[in-house]
């Protein structure tokens, strides 16, 4: 594909996220067009697609897969209506871009990533937080060892949203069609970020599992946990304690008033602390010398609206994805990626039903 000509996205699902961020994140790009967009209700999809200046609009995911008017294709409907639709686009040799989590099992996110793989298609899924330069630069200096030999990790994503549970969500809500509930929700984002940040695989996992009855109740569906503690061992013997909740007060700070995600990186020469909230920085703790902050060279917008920021991300994830497809390379996070973070997810669940610790099993490697 030439290098000149935008990519032409067909998005899948019109929820909540594709239309505050997917949407406005493909019109802020240099590099990618909306032309097609596909939902359940094919009017609530015309609708959707003449407010964006996309040309096809449909209820069927096939049709916008093998449109002419398509070169990739973006999935962000709910988790049990990723997999058809990326094995439909790698057959028809579309590059994909898909939510998180892949999946609803790990067994579906490794079809989808083999698919991908074997179709030679670029694939990559949508790990937002990765594109936040300050986890960037946490990451590189980790890999230039900055703090030495890593001790412990501490990780947190907090979130508030569920103590007064949006009804239009209630998806999110069924195990069935949401599948690991807040380790799929929050928890792959995490799991992602700390063994791209550190270089490190987690190795074990023990979990604590909770739903505090926020969840709404609803005849015939199964109720997802809202909230996780996890120990955690690490390929070089590090340890980590991670803590999820979609039913915590978060800390009310601007641009994330309703969340917080933080890391901590504790090594033999010092510590490095990642906050979401102060994405413009991180804080350094040299061993011996005075704490300093590092600004990043690419700040995000310094904006108190969440969705200013959020959509910049966006625009920088789909700006990655789409130069993928036009120069015909690989990016990152890709798939194997997201089939690593549910690698974990599995090893979490099987540890709470076992009530002890697991193996993360398989898919050995930190993704790139």
């Amino acid at each position: 594909m030439p290098v000149s000509r935008r990519v032409r996205i067909g998005l899948i699902g019109y929820g909540t996220w594709a239309q505050r961020v997917h949407i406005p994140s493909i019109g802020l790009s240099q590099s990618a067009v909306l032309t097609a967009v596909c939902g359940p209700d094919a009017a609530r999809a015309r609708e959707i697609a003449a407010e964006a200046g996309a040309e096809l609009a449909t209820a069927h995911p096939d049709e916008l897969i093998s449109s002419s008017q398509v070169d990739a294709v973006l999935i962000a409907s709910p988790n049990d209506a990723h997999m058809a639709p990326a094995l439909a686009a790698a057959q028809a040799g579309k590059a994909v871009l898909c939510e998180k989590p892949l999946a609803v099992s790990l067994a579906d996110a490794r079809r989808m990533t083999d698919a991908a793989a074997q179709a030679g298609v670029v694939h990559m899924t949508a790990f937002t937080w990765r594109h936040v330069p300050a986890a960037a630069l946490a990451q590189h200096l980790m890999a230039a060892g900055e703090i030495g030999r890593i001790f412990h990790i501490a990780g947190h994503f907090l979130q508030e949203r569920w103590l007064t549970p949006d009804t239009t969500r209630l998806w999110r809500f069924d195990r069935r069609r949401a599948g690991s509930g807040i380790l799929g929700d929050l928890g792959v984002h995490l799991f992602d970020l700390l063994e791209w940040m550190t270089g490190q695989r987690v190795v074990r996992v023990c979990a604590g599992l909770a739903s505090f009855g926020w969840t709404p109740e609803v005849e015939g569906q199964t109720p997802v946990f809202d909230d996780a503690h996890l120990l955690l061992e690490f390929s070089s013997a590090a340890r980590g304690t991670v803590h999820l909740s979609r039913v915590a007060k978060a800390a009310g700070r601007s641009p994330f008033p309703q969340m917080h995600q933080g890391i901590e990186i504790y090594g033999e020469r010092g510590a490095i602390l990642y906050d979401l909230h102060n994405h413009s920085g991180l804080e350094v703790r040299p061993l011996g010398q005075p704490t300093r902050r590092i600004p990043v060279p690419d700040p995000l917008p310094a904006s108190d609206d969440e969705w200013v920021v959020t959509r910049e991300l966006g625009r920088r994830q789909i700006e990655r994805f789409a130069q993928a497809v036009q120069n015909r390379t690989g990016t990152a996070p890709d798939f194997r990626a997201g089939l690593r973070a549910q690698t974990i997810v599995d090893a979490a669940e099987r540890s709470w039903e076992a009530r002890g610790w697991a193996d993360v099993n398989g898919e050995p490697g930190v993704p790139a």
